[in-house]
């Protein structure tokens, strides 16, 4: 009776100190939420949802100018809807409509956050917690979501449950997903390799023949707008922008602004990726360098394909796609951290390249899009980024960020995969030297 009564206040303890946590998180990014966002990416979602909600979201392809893949319309068209309805206008970066836009890109991070909580929980509640927090109060992430008001938290939630859901061997489930955070976003096709070696070592020809099937229904089902409006051609053309715009690197400080070092911060004044070295373009250099580190990664998974390496594979391919190829944005590292937190507690390393990634992150985002408020917990940080912009040039601080990223990068290739790929490679070439010698030995 008494184990049961304190069985019940433990769990008890932690339903609150989990809604605590929410708490804490609604009021941390609801006082952002009316900042920030001075234009740019908010402003044209904004008027792209209400030129969705007037015309039909196949209008915005057809008549207006449009970066986004089809299915984060939909979301654009209801924040328009909903801010009609509740505040009777759709008048661009107003109060609500701004509070509207940056209330569904903030539920998936709680969502993302609380996932991360449930799946770690049987394992170790404490971890579990920690890790979910990390996730939470991660100021990168709550900048590029409840100050600037991106949207990557979006097709990072839906690429989150593919990888869950492959780990549980959900598998059409799982592919769902990935389509959706494709259709949401075009940079979630990094997580395709992971997705697809893990399926076509599972599953038989008849089941993938039916998870092609239902995954093509999903797509139709999403597109039919579009198709009827005549707009599909549009669509399609989005989905492959590399080349759109041809720059080594789209203020992402990654590889390529350390190899460049641009000196201008407004990217069209940076260098082509269409810049030829030893013959190849520079685009080309960087999908080639993003190839091989798919090959290791995908070499590794198929040695160990337990829930531990499948997440470090995701994780890895989230990271490799922010510092290798081209035409980077600063905010593609975002998805890093939804993953990482699976993991980042399982190794001490690991932790120390969350918190460092984090951070150069967060001041990646804080150069392209300052912080105008000094008396917010963000305001120490910028005051602390312009002291050095100031005396040492932003170009500078920039480099330096760039560099960390790239040590930050080899460092986490090494402990997560390159150390597993000696051992595995030295096994390979120990059981092929056995077989060669049996073969000659028969000779």
């Amino acid at each position: 009776m008494k184990l049961n009564i304190l069985k019940k206040k433990i769990k008890n303890k932690q339903i609150i100190t989990i809604l605590f946590m929410i708490l804490i998180f609604i009021i941390l990014n609801g006082t952002l939420f009316l900042t920030g966002a001075s234009g740019g990416d908010v402003s044209m979602q904004q008027s792209w949802g209400n030129h969705a909600l007037k015309n039909g979201i196949a209008s915005v392809y057809l008549t207006a100018f449009t970066d986004y893949p089809p299915l984060y319309m939909y979301v654009l068209k209801f924040n328009a809807w909903l801010n009609q309805k509740l505040f009777g206008h759709t008048n661009i970066m107003s109060a609500s409509y701004l509070f509207i836009s940056k209330t569904i890109p903030t539920l998936c991070n709680l969502l993302i956050g609380l996932l991360v909580f449930f799946y770690l929980r049987k394992k170790n509640y404490k971890i579990a917690l920690i890790a979910m927090c990390l996730y939470l109060f991660n100021p990168a992430v709550i900048y590029n979501t409840a100050y600037w008001g991106q949207v990557d938290s979006v097709n990072t939630l839906f690429m989150f449950l593919s990888i869950i859901l492959l780990i549980y061997k959900k598998y059409i489930s799982s592919t769902i997903f990935i389509i959706l955070a494709v259709l949401t976003k075009i940079q979630s096709i990094v997580l395709f390799p992971v997705v697809g070696i893990i399926i076509l070592m599972n599953l038989n020809i008849k089941e993938i023949l039916k998870l092609i099937i239902v995954n093509i229904f999903v797509i139709i089902s999403i597109l039919l707008p579009y198709i009827f409006a005549g707009a599909l051609p549009y669509v399609i053309r989005r989905f492959f922008p590399v080349g759109y715009v041809p720059y080594a690197t789209i203020n992402a400080y990654n590889l390529w602004w350390f190899l460049t070092k641009p000196s201008s911060l407004h990217f069209p004044n940076t260098v082509l990726d269409t810049s030829t070295f030893i013959g190849l373009s520079l685009k080309k250099i960087g999908l080639i360098l993003l190839g091989i580190y798919t090959l290791l990664v995908i070499y590794q998974l198929l040695k160990n394909k337990d829930s531990n390496n499948i997440v470090l594979a995701a994780v890895s391919m989230a990271f490799a796609f922010f510092m290798l190829p081209t035409e980077i944005h600063e905010r593609y590292l975002f998805p890093f951290f939804a993953l990482a937190s699976l993991t980042v507690l399982k190794n001490k390393k690991f932790l120390i390249v969350y918190i460092l990634s984090s951070i150069t992150s967060l001041l990646n985002l804080m150069v392209c899009l300052p912080f105008n408020n000094t008396n917010f917990i963000f305001g120490p940080i910028q005051a602390f980024l312009n002291f050095l912009i100031n005396n040492f040039s932003v170009f500078n601080v920039a480099f330096v960020i760039s560099a960390i990223n790239v040590l930050v990068f080899v460092y986490f290739s090494k402990i997560g995969i390159f150390n597993g790929l000696l051992l595995n490679f030295r096994k390979d070439f120990l059981e092929f030297k056995k077989f060669i010698v049996s073969k000659l030995t028969r000779i």
